[in-house]
């Protein structure tokens, strides 16, 4: 009986399920690389080594074993290195398993096989009377129009008078021209048309193969062809071998004597199987009915005599064609030269046969399915120790490995407890449990209940449950495990971490308590929600505020009201209120210097929830501004490395405002609306209205932004079309998610470029067109002053950049001297227009600039600093970050004093920094990072601090396995009780070149999800019941096979085809642009053929790309169609309208967050392991995900993270290199210099004054974009000028306190002499004494001199030329030259060879 099959709720489908699915499917694509089981039994269309990818080793071409880093890759030993014990010896026993495949003789219904087809191909005699007569009468075709048209191809009928003349001299001939796999050459005459002539093509144009018969067609004639090869079909044919038995007794010498004694046997043995098989005459495999035989052909008009023809060739005496395999052993057996008590042995299987000379088609010299499964006694094999990673209790008994594998991985087989058995593997697998939040007793983690006045009650229990935790770990913690009992220094060593680690929890758990302390106090006077008249109130209803914003978010989001806070979020957020609330002087007895002024580096893995945490302090402090007076002003910083990840952080910031804003709005807080300044480079948003393009931004009082007037704009106008495309940032509304336009709002003269919404009822309208708050032009975002100032790090270099910008940046924060009461802009007048007096311009003066003016800023300074992906401010960026993050600082210390009134202070009364949170999921030795990013006295603290185990905290731990599952819940290995969330395999590859290889795998990927997809949606049970067996036969071995296969075989088909449907996409990672594109453009017709070849209908795939330079709304694109699924219940979407892959450079590393991104392919290793990690971290987030590394076999490290795959993986993030930062560089800060100098010259000092300086004598502001008002200054003051610049740039870029590095002085000194020799000497030139200090710095042509325009405007830019000859004098070959060039640009030189494989076409 047929079923209605139907999409299934994946949350509702069994993680055990998930995780069969997940297994089977990446053994089903293995399999189609390496002919496992019966994929591979026959194979059609060419070698064996031509059509599979894996599992095989190649006839030994080098000696020396060199033939590994070749390209190709020729990949010809496989093996393992183990160590000993020494003073043990004993016997280990080494099987090898392996399969050849011997040429046989199609049947006659393969000939229908699309890769099972004939060449046919005319005789050379025959073409040329061909090309005659077609010439010919083509020449007498032309005479009739010649006269009229210049040449043939400016006739518009001659493309149909050449396919009819082509047509009837085959026709006449009688030759059937559909079997013809290339047409007749072009006549010379023809190419000058120099398109697409149609009809007969060049021969190097192949067509798709032909069936042999077709109705009404002429009879084969042999005068016309040439003879056929017979179609390539290959057999499979196993081989029992004999184990191999080394004594480790014996010398090294003895030991390679019994390893050749027994390739001798193992030779022995594959000449027999042959023998055997030739001699068999069994009717469906025997070589007597089928071998193939040498130097066979058929001629062409035989070949629709199938029958016979076999009949003929059985009857012959002509040899069956079998391979000559000549196997060896490589052994090596040495005393470790590090402890004598061990021994190294190293085990290879090679390849040596000799690959023959002719005929090479005939026979297959490779080897397939090649392992090898190790045996000896548990006492005598020493685990390998992974010496990379710093030894820890935690993981300590995690650090072993049983064996490095050589072209392959190794894994452990399930034994007897006496003895170690151990596997050979091309695919190694290493299964990364998932990791959830726990819940700590009593701790009520409901957003929506925490928004309620009675919420306070429900994380009470929050510090008890943690106290409680850290109560039992002396008992359940062992420092001692992994470590030999007689290793008293490591023990000791690990007591002191375990003790260590406890204070720090201890800390931590103070932090919080010390923040429900504050919320209890501040809830003790709080009485209704609402602007509070208690200031003591305000914290908490700042609280109840930011879970009411967060609730609704979350509900919008996830579409339920049931959401909690991760344990660890919440957490986060409690512990560092007192940072926050302590400004208030209500709460200043809260405040800890070592706790609120040290940098928090928020760490939880990829996907676990950081934005949110930190969002949720983010809305808590906003709220909190508002709440203690501060109605405007910048409240956060908030800064990503990545254009890219900025865009789509803000999208959502943006989102998580909207709600914010509602409830600001609902309980009538005072203030400005609660926005966003986006804050990026010239690339990604326009610096200034002025900018190229801003006028084809219509006003909105012209051209209103209804929903159905905008789509026609966007229809008719290219311009306003391409300025959309470019600056639209948030392509829907934060508050309701409908479309929003770009429009120009005038308002009293000034101009704001908006984000609005379609909807004139929205939210954000309110009946009336108005700006989204989301600024994206610099020039409103320091005139509008935004509460939160989102952006890239780059934009911090603006600080010290040019007067006008550097002016209207302090201006945002507390320095503007005027605003404008009619739309609240800030404005910063010159010296005539302060002659004048704000009111001359509208305006209004600003306190304490005029002490009568309007008191508009209170704690001008952000409180909050947020760096996200902290890990990318590495190497240039992260020194420059560093040190304009100082500068900043160092900006707010000396505007803090004309400022003093306003700002916040310390119980010592020195001014309150920003709280910074750095946020990263992956990070090494973050405390020297942050030290030289911010330069706290205080040492960086991790929030959470790890917990006592490689996998569990107090506020997360491994998934358990469903209830019922009892037997794998009770397993010892918490890899294995545990749910899974990632699987990580590689498949070891061979033959091919790296790029072919990433396309076969990918094609091989498609044509399962394809043929699976397929079957399930039939609805019919006879295949369902085949496609349960087809996954349940291609279960791992294991510990839970047994389970995986009983719950593939009890699956509906309905909940299978969802997990497929899950699968579909194939992200492919790949290293550089170029191999995204090689990939892109071979995969679709690779998938076409493969699919093809199987008899499945398959146009073609989508494909699409993320990179770099794909513009923001194009990858939203892709996301938006990666997410299409239709709902539970419904019917799914034909698989050949689906999004079946997307391919990306590390652009899809971070914020690219979808659901549906299951499936991951890496087109070789990434250079750094942060990146690996943050890229494959894009699957499995809600399901279960895969990731195979397809390494670039060329690069040793790649094939080396393959011999120990599963401990390399198991520890990925503690192989992360730390961030190679250095502040102290001196040519960083030299660089710097300009940047700084003008930030104290045409920002703070000009400020500084102007804020100082009575009513009637602001025009006296000193103006030093001037140089000779520098020098009448320096006149005037001397050497006290040069000592004031001198101590702001060196306490911009840290020389202060206990930061100063050793020597300085010298730093002291670069210092004074770059000052002196830039306004005493230079500035005192003839050339440059008079002019502007912007017109000297930009006609510099050294960078160096120039102030910084952005981080990465670090190196002098040059021309690099090419050669004719290298330094030996030895002439440059161009192919040289551009891998040189390659390297250059990408990294990397591209060493793919041309693959001229036709596998399997």
């Amino acid at each position: 009986m047929n079923q209605s099959v139907v999409r299934d709720d994946p949350a509702k489908i069994s993680s055990t399920l998930k995780e069969a699915v997940v297994d089977s499917i990446l053994n089903l694509t293995y399999a189609q690389l390496s002919g496992q089981g019966s994929t591979g039994q026959y194979l059609f269309g060419a070698r064996p080594r031509a059509l599979l990818n894996s599992g095989f080793l190649l006839p030994q071409r080098n000696p020396s074993g060199d033939d590994e880093v070749t390209s190709p890759i020729w990949v010809s030993s496989h093996g393992l290195q183990m160590q000993l014990n020494a003073t043990s010896p004993s016997v280990i026993t080494i099987q090898p398993q392996l399969s050849l495949y011997v040429r046989v003789l199609p049947h006659e219904k393969d000939l229908k096989r699309p890769n099972c087809r004939p060449v046919f191909m005319l005789r050379q005699a025959v073409i040329d009377e061909l090309k005659a007569e077609r010439n010919k009468r083509l020449d007498e075709e032309w005479e009739k129009a010649k006269g009229t048209y210049t040449s043939k191809w400016k006739h518009p009928g001659w493309l149909e008078i050449r396919k009819k003349v082509v047509d009837e001299v085959y026709a006449a001939k009688g030759i059937p021209r559909h079997l013809l796999t290339s047409d007749l050459p072009q006549e010379a005459t023809e190419t000058e048309a120099g398109g697409d002539t149609g009809g007969d093509e060049s021969g190097d144009t192949l067509k798709e193969a032909f069936p042999v018969t077709a109705p009404g067609t002429p009879p084969i004639k042999d005068e016309h062809f040439e003879p056929l090869a017979v179609p390539h079909k290959w057999m499979r044919l196993e081989v029992d071998l004999p184990a191999l038995e080394l004594d480790t007794s014996r010398s090294s010498v003895q030991l390679q004597r019994d390893a050749d004694e027994h390739a001798g046997r193992m030779n022995d043995a594959i000449v027999k199987r042959l023998d055997e098989w030739v001699h068999s005459d069994d009717p469906e495999t025997g070589g007597k009915e089928w071998g193939y035989r040498r130097q066979l052909t058929i001629p062409a008009s035989q070949y629709t005599n199938w029958l016979d023809f076999l009949d003929r060739v059985r009857k012959s005496d002509l040899p069956i064609a079998i391979p000559n395999i000549q196997l060896n052993w490589d052994i090596q057996f040495s005393t470790d030269w590090l402890d004598s008590s061990r021994c190294n042995l190293f085990v290879a299987l090679e390849n040596v046969s000799q690959a023959p000379r002719q005929h090479v088609d005939e026979t297959e010299e490779a080897v397939f399915l090649v392992s090898l499964r190790s045996q000896l006694p548990s006492a005598d094999h020493h685990s390998l120790r992974l010496e990379r990673i710093k030894p820890s209790y935690r993981f300590n008994k995690y650090l072993n490995y049983p064996a490095m594998g050589h072209n392959c991985g190794v894994v452990r087989v399930e034994s007897e407890p006496e003895l170690s058995v151990l596997e050979t593997t091309w695919t190694p697998r290493y299964i990364q449990p998932r990791i959830v939040p726990t819940s700590a007793n009593g701790v009520k983690r409901k957003v929506r209940l925490l928004a309620k006045p009675e919420g306070l009650k429900g994380i009470e229990p929050l510090v008890p449950a943690m106290q409680a935790w850290m109560d039992t770990l002396p008992g359940e913690v062992n420092p001692k495990e992994g470590l030999d009992s007689s290793d008293s220094e490591g023990i000791a060593r690990e007591t002191e971490a375990l003790r260590s680690d406890i204070v720090k929890w201890a800390a931590e758990m103070n932090s919080i308590a010390a923040g429900l302390e504050c919320l209890r106090e501040s809830k003790s006077v709080w009485q209704e929600r609402g602007q509070q008249s208690n200031p003591k109130a305000i914290v908490y209803e700042a609280w109840l505020a930011m879970n009411e914003a967060m609730a609704d978010f979350m509900q919008s989001r996830f579409k339920h009201d049931n959401n909690e806070w991760r344990l660890f979020q919440l957490a986060f957020i409690i512990a560092n209120i007192p940072a926050l609330a302590s400004r208030i002087k209500e709460f200043s007895h809260f405040y800890d210097e070592r706790r609120d002024d040290a940098v928090t580096l928020l760490y939880f893995a990829t996907g676990g929830g950081k934005s949110e945490a930190f969002f949720g302090l983010l809305v808590f402090n906003l709220m909190l501004d508002r709440l203690r007076g501060k109605q405007r002003g910048v409240t956060a910083l908030i800064r990503y490395p990545l254009r890219l990840l900025t865009i789509q952080q803000a999208q959502r910031c943006a989102r998580v405002l909207a709600w914010a804003e509602r409830v600001r709005r609902r309980y009538e807080y005072s203030g400005d609306r609660l926005s966003i300044g986006f804050w990026v480079g010239s690339g990604g948003s326009p610096n200034r209205h002025n900018t190229k393009g801003v006028k084809s931004i219509p006003q909105v009082t012209t051209t209103p932004p209804g929903l159905t007037d905008e789509e026609g704009l966007r229809e008719d106008d290219a311009k306003y079309s391409a300025a959309l495309r470019a600056w639209r940032k948030l392509p829907k509304c934060p508050f309701c998610q409908e479309e929003t336009a770009l429009r120009l709002f005038v308002e009293h003269g000034d101009q704001t470029l908006g984000h609005v919404c379609t909807d004139i009822q929205c939210d954000s309208n309110q009946g009336q067109w108005q700006p989204l708050p989301f600024y994206i032009v610099d020039e409103d975002i320091y005139d509008l002053a935004p509460s939160v100032l989102l952006g890239t790090v780059d934009k911090l270099a603006l600080i010290g950049h040019s007067s006008r910008t550097i002016r209207r940046i302090y201006g945002m924060f507390g320095a503007a001297p005027w605003f404008k009461p009619a739309n609240g802009r800030l404005y910063i007048p010159d010296n005539k227009e302060l002659a004048l007096g704000p009111e001359t311009k509208g305006m209004e003066g600003v306190y304490p600039a005029y002490k009568s003016g309007q008191r508009i800023f209170h704690d001008p300074f952000p409180s909050l600093t947020i760096q996200d992906e902290a890990h990318l401010l590495d190497e240039s960026l992260g020194t420059f970050a560093g040190l304009f993050e100082s500068t900043l600082d160092a900006v707010f210390e000396y505007l803090g004093k004309p400022l003093s009134e306003f700002v916040a202070v310390d119980p010592q009364g020195r001014r309150r920094r920003a709280k910074i949170i750095a946020a990263s999921a992956t990070v090494s030795d973050p405390e020297r990072q942050l030290e030289h990013l911010y330069q706290r006295s205080i040492p960086a603290t991790q929030f959470p601090e790890p917990g006592p185990s490689l996998y569990g905290s107090f506020y997360a731990e491994p998934a358990e396995a469903a209830v019922e599952e009892v037997a794998r819940r009770a397993n010892p290995n918490i890899e294995v009780a545990s749910q899974q969330a990632r699987v990580y395999t590689a498949f070891m590859t061979n033959g091919k070149p790296h790029t072919s290889t990433s396309v076969a795998v990918l094609s091989g990927f498609h044509l399962i999800i394809t043929r699976l997809f397929d079957s399930l949606v039939s609805g019919d049970d006879h295949q369902l019941r085949l496609v349960q067996q087809q996954l349940a036969d291609h279960v791992s071995p294991g510990p839970i096979q047994g389970l995986h296969k009983e719950v593939l075989l009890a699956a509906s088909a309905s909940e299978l085809v969802t997990l497929v449907d899950l699968h579909r996409i194939a992200l492919t990672y790949v290293t550089n642009k170029k191999g995204g594109d090689q990939i892109m453009a071979a995969e679709a017709e690779e998938t076409r053929k493969r699919h093809l070849n199987e008899g499945i209908e398959l146009a073609g795939i989508d494909t699409r790309l993320i990179t770099g330079s794909v513009e923001q709304g194009e990858i939203q694109a892709v996301v938006d169609t990666a997410q299409l699924r239709v709902d539970p219940g419904q019917p799914l979407s034909p698989i050949r309208e689906q999004l079946r892959s997307v391919i990306a450079t590390s652009a899809i590393s971070h914020g690219v967050d979808v659901d549906e991104f299951n499936s991951m392919f890496f087109a070789g290793m990434p250079s750094d392991i942060a990146e690996y990690i943050q890229a494959s971290s894009r699957v499995g987030r809600m399901h279960i995900g895969f990731v195979v590394l397809l390494p670039t076999p060329q690069r040793r490290r790649d094939r080396h993270i393959v011999h120990v795959f599963d401990i390399f993986h198991r520890f990925l993030e503690r192989m992360v290199q730390p961030a190679a930062i250095d502040r102290w560089a001196e040519r960083a800060i030299e660089r710097v210099f300009p940047s700084l100098f003008q930030a104290y010259m045409l920002g703070v000092l000009p400020s500084h004054e102007l804020l100082r300086l009575p009513e009637n004598e602001k025009n006296k502001t000193p103006d030093f974009t001037i140089i000779p008002n520098v020098r009448r200054e320096l006149s005037r003051r001397g050497d006290a000028l040069i000592d004031e610049i001198n101590r702001f740039i060196e306490l911009a870029v840290g020389l202060r306190g206990g930061f100063a590095p050793e020597g300085e002085d010298h730093y002291r000194q670069r210092i004074d002499q770059r000052t002196r020799s830039l306004i005493v000497d230079t500035w005192s030139s003839p050339l440059w004494g008079s002019g502007t200090m912007d017109g000297y710095f930009k006609s510099q042509t050294d960078l160096l001199l120039k102030p910084m325009t952005s981080l990465r405007d670090v190196d002098q830019g040059g021309i690099i030329q090419v050669s004719s000859r290298d330094g030996g004098g030895r002439k440059q070959l161009s192919g040289e030259v551009q891998m040189v060039m390659d390297l250059i640009r990408h990294g990397v030189a591209n060493n793919d060879g041309t693959d001229n494989s036709q596998a399997g076409d």
